[in-house]
């Protein structure tokens, strides 16, 4: 079933992922390929790999991505940190992809989450949610 909504998923958003750069911030190498991996499956192009708090930012800035996948702890500072000062300086939606969705990031109200395990369906559903709640946002801005 997930393989089958995955499907439908990346021809629903295929024409919109291929315009759309993703970061990932995720600290677990094998987990950023898995990431990487499902992203380009559904036409997504990431424009980096960030496993700390500050590099995340700072490849943020840089890239200026269209949406962002992070993981809540990290190497070195934690995912909801790294997003409260991204957004600081720029809008973007954000997918939280974590085996540990606490409460401090359950504080945000403008992001989608999703638990870890996970397989290209629930990867894609999540997307599909951020960029709804993102699409939301701007309505009502």
């Amino acid at each position: 079933m997930a393989q089958a909504l995955a499907k439908h998923l990346r021809t629903s958003i295929s024409g919109v992922a291929s315009r759309h750069s993703v970061l990932v911030i995720e600290d677990d190498p094998l987990i950023g390929m898995l990431l990487i991996d499902y992203l380009e499956d559904l036409g997504f192009r990431v424009c980096g790999t960030a496993s700390t708090e500050d590099r995340a930012v700072e490849l943020a800035t840089l890239h200026q991505p269209d949406l962002i996948t992070s993981d809540i702890q990290l190497a070195r500072g934690d995912g909801v940190t790294a997003i409260r000062r991204i957004r600081f300086e720029r809008w973007v939606p954000v997918l939280f992809v974590s085996g540990s969705l606490n409460n401090e990031a359950r504080m945000f109200h403008d992001v989608a989450r999703i638990a870890k395990p996970f397989d290209i369906g629930s990867l894609a559903l999540g997307i599909a949610k951020a960029t709804a709640i993102d699409a939301l946002n701007l309505r009502s801005a």
